[in-house]
């Protein structure tokens, strides 16, 4: 969530951040990415202690559609400012490419919203969620 702001702060002072920020993306993705929907898990520890961590990849047990939004709109906001010429920007819109084609494949039938939970539709408690959904769509 934080990296628009970080490249529009190195915009303005002429900071070289791109590598830190374009990371921030990509060990996200590493670490969080879900190799059979392409989604990425809400959340991760990389020491696999926190309680809801799997004790073997420390990843958290859902997707959920706001986190996947935020990141979603996040890497969008970044592209607009990232240098064009940067080594980084093939990558971070490779990853831009995979987050759309996993989030298109989960989006709720017969309807233009995501789930809360993007790997339980349907369940129980879960429901069609517009915060995640105007996330999602913006980042489409």
């Amino acid at each position: 969530m934080g990296e628009p702001f970080y490249a529009e702060y190195s915009l303005v002072f002429g900071e070289d951040n791109w590598n830190d920020i374009a990371n921030q993306f990509v060990w996200m993705e590493k670490h969080a990415r879900d190799e059979k929907t392409g989604l990425l898990y809400h959340g991760w520890d990389e020491s696999k202690q926190q309680k809801w961590a799997d004790k073997t990849t420390g990843r958290s047990p859902n997707f959920w559609g706001r986190a996947m939004g935020w990141f979603g709109m996040g890497l969008v906001d970044v592209l607009e400012k990232f240098p064009a010429d940067h080594p980084m920007k093939k990558k971070l819109i490779q990853i831009l490419n995979r987050f759309a084609d996993a989030i298109a494949k989960v989006q709720a039938e017969h309807s233009d919203l995501w789930w809360d939970l993007l790997n339980r539709p349907g369940k129980e408690k879960n429901y069609l969620e517009a915060s995640a959904s105007s996330r999602l769509g913006y980042a489409m």
